[in-house]
């Protein structure tokens, strides 16, 4: 059995928008109709005062094809697309 993927990553030298990431992944809606959003959390407790803060910021968003062999990661600062092959069994002699 093996298994091949391609995988592809461009990075940009600064972040974009959060709508522009959104829209952009609303491009991909038809050939990558599962959707979803991907957030950071950072959290920080203050052991003296006893008080802790959690801060969610939007990270980017992956889109995948109906059978989920291909995915396209959508981040702030660029993007990233993978492709699983098929599974396939090899002859035996």
């Amino acid at each position: 059995m093996s298994v091949v993927n391609d995988i592809f990553a461009y990075k940009l030298s600064g972040a974009a928008p959060t709508e522009a990431l959104k829209k952009l992944a609303e491009r991909f809606a038809k050939d990558y109709p599962r959707q979803g959003m991907m957030t950071g959390m950072n959290v920080t407790i203050n052991t003296t005062a006893g008080a802790a803060m959690i801060e969610q910021t939007p990270g980017g968003y992956p889109v995948k094809s109906t059978d989920q062999a291909d995915i396209v990661l959508v981040f702030l600062d660029g993007v990233a697309a993978a492709r699983l092959a098929a599974y396939t069994e090899s002859l035996k002699t």
